[in-house]
């Protein structure tokens, strides 16, 4: 009988053990933040930018001031681009040039801030057009032209000597070349002088805040 009953009390206490390996045990878990865990949400702002320019170039490069109407041949871009991480800054190049003698030319760069983060925060993408660039011979009377319609506004070029580049940054272009008087303008006034302004579409960048 004694047998029996130690028999016993062992397979019950041999049973406990088993449950005890294999039943897990609850734990309470407590989820405390972390600051390498917080994520810093981006914020979308659009807004359209004033006109970029007038600009006049003023350096001679070769010949005199005037163009004669000869052209002028022209390369222009524009470019935007985030600086210090919180200006979106807009550079402008042009350069033009007579096609015959006595091949007056001139080029200028310019730089202007279209925007700058509020206080707290960085630019950290800009989600729309960055750059647009253009290639032509200026016909008279030539002044404006858009992306899309630059080959009617030229007249007879053929659209495959009109290297253009656009990504949606340009609605339109504004370029004067020859004037009938004097182009290259000699001060940093644009009145009546070659010159070239831009009007862009809607700009969207999205913000960091710090």
């Amino acid at each position: 009988m004694k047998k029996l009953f130690l028999f016993i009390t062992i397979l019950f206490i041999g049973n406990e053990f088993l449950n005890a390996q294999t039943t897990p045990k609850k734990i309470n878990t407590v989820v405390r933040p972390t600051n390498k865990f917080y994520v810093k949400l981006d914020s979308a702002i659009r807004f359209v930018p004033p006109t970029v320019g007038p600009f006049c170039p003023n350096k001679l490069m070769g010949g005199d001031r005037d163009f004669g109407g000869h052209g002028p041949e022209i390369w222009a871009w524009i470019k935007l681009e985030i600086r210090g991480g919180n200006e979106l800054l807009a550079t402008v190049y042009m350069h033009a040039r007579e096609t015959q003698s006595d091949w007056s030319e001139t080029e200028g760069t310019w730089a202007k801030v279209l925007y700058t983060a509020p206080a707290g925060y960085t630019i950290g993408q800009i989600a729309s057009g960055k750059y647009s660039e253009v290639h032509y011979i200026s016909s008279p009377a030539t002044s404006s032209f858009s992306p899309a319609g630059l080959v009617q506004a030229i007249g007879t070029t053929r659209g495959t000597e009109v290297p253009f580049k656009d990504d949606g940054l340009v609605t339109r272009w504004n370029i004067v070349g020859d004037t009938g008087g004097g182009d290259i303008s000699d001060d940093n006034d644009c009145h009546d002088d070659t010159q070239v302004a831009i009007q862009l579409n809607p700009v969207k960048l999205m913000l960091h805040k710090k």
